[in-house]
C-alpha cells in the first residue's frame, strides 16, 4: 500500500500520465517516419499541442474526459445510423425500453445521446461539474487520481437512474386504464446521461455548499449551488406530476437521490470497497 499526502500522489501521477505521452509521441514519431518531413512534423506537433492542453487540465476535467470520448463516440454512431442504414441497432442496444426486457441498455443508455443539442447541455454541465465533488469528500485515504472513484460513481449514478425511470414506468403501465394508454407506454424509451449529472450536481451541493452557480443564458446572474439543485428538483416533481414526457423527469430525481445518499455512506462504501480489492488484488 502506498502512503502519502494527496498532493504527493497527485504529482506522482501526473509525472506518470506525462511519461506515457512522451512515450506515445516516440511511438507516433517511429509510425510516421516514412511520411513526408512536413507531415511528420505537424503530426508531432498537433500531440504535442493536445498534449500539452491535456496536462493543463484541472484533476477535476481529466475525470470527465473518458465519458466524454464514449459519449462522442456514440453520438457520433446515431448521426451516421440513417446512412449506414444502422438506426433499428441504435434503438435497440442504446436505448432503454422497458418493455424490451434487455438489461444491459440500463448501462449502454447512459452514454447516449441522439441529437448535438441534448450532447452538448448535458456535456457542459459534466465538464462544469467533474469529479469535484469526489476530490472534496472527507474521510476518505488520500488517491492519486479520482478518475476510478468518479467512474465507478457516474455508472452507478447512470444505473440507478435508469433504473428509476424503468421502474416508473412499468408502474405505470400496470396502471394504466386503457390497452391504448398501455400501447403508449409499451413504445416508451430513454436514453441520456441526465441523471448520473444529476447525481454529481446534487453531490457538489453538499460537498460545496459555498459554491454559486449561474445559468447559460444569464451567466451574470449567481445564486448557491444548493438553491439551483432545489429549483432543478422542484421543476422534476412537477413533471413527474404533471406527467411531462419532454425530459426524463424521474431518472432525474433518481440520480439526485443517489448523489444525496451518496454523500452520506459514499465514502465509507468506497473505502471498504478498495480496501477489500487490496487484500483480495
Amino acid at each position: 500500500m502506498l502512503f502519502g499526502s494527496r498532493s504527493d500522489l497527485c504529482r506522482a501521477a501526473q509525472q506518470d500520465q506525462a511519461e506515457q505521452l512522451y512515450h506515445g509521441m516516440q511511438w507516433l514519431d517511429g509510425l510516421l517516419q516514412y511520411m513526408p518531413q512536413s507531415v511528420r512534423e505537424c503530426g508531432l506537433q498537433i500531440y504535442v499541442s493536445v498534449s500539452r492542453s491535456l496536462l493543463s487540465l484541472p484533476a477535476y476535467q481529466q475525470s470527465a474526459l473518458p465519458i466524454l470520448a464514449i459519449e462522442t463516440m456514440v453520438l457520433g454512431t446515431w448521426l451516421l445510423a440513417p446512412r449506414l442504414g444502422t438506426m433499428r441497432w441504435m434503438m435497440r442496444s442504446f436505448t432503454h425500453r422497458p418493455a424490451s426486457g434487455r438489461v444491459l441498455t440500463l448501462f449502454t443508455s447512459v452514454f447516449s445521446h441522439r441529437s448535438l443539442v441534448h450532447f452538448a447541455l448535458n456535456n457542459l454541465a459534466l465538464w462544469s461539474v467533474g469529479s469535484s465533488a469526489i476530490l472534496g469528500l472527507t474521510g476518505m485515504p488520500p488517491e492519486a487520481s479520482s478518475l476510478p472513484h468518479f467512474l465507478a460513481f457516474f455508472v452507478t449514478a447512470g444505473l440507478c437512474a435508469s433504473l428509476a425511470s424503468h421502474l416508473a414506468l412499468a408502474l405505470r403501465w400496470r396502471l394504466a386504464r386503457t390497452r391504448f394508454d398501455q400501447a403508449l407506454l409499451w413504445r416508451r424509451a430513454s436514453l441520456g446521461a441526465s441523471g448520473a449529472i444529476y447525481a454529481a450536481f446534487a453531490l457538489s451541493a453538499c460537498v460545496m455548499p459555498q459554491v454559486h452557480v449561474s445559468l447559460l443564458f444569464l451567466p451574470m446572474v449567481a445564486f448557491p449551488i444548493q438553491w439551483g439543485l432545489g429549483a432543478l428538483l422542484f421543476v422534476d416533481m412537477v413533471g413527474v406530476y404533471r406527467g411531462w414526457k419532454v425530459f426524463d423527469h424521474v431518472a432525474h430525481l433518481g440520480g439526485a437521490a443517489f448523489g444525496l445518499a451518496y454523500y452520506a455512506v459514499g465514502p465509507t462504501l468506497w473505502t471498504w470497497w478498495t480496501s477489500q480489492w487490496l487484500v483480495y488484488t
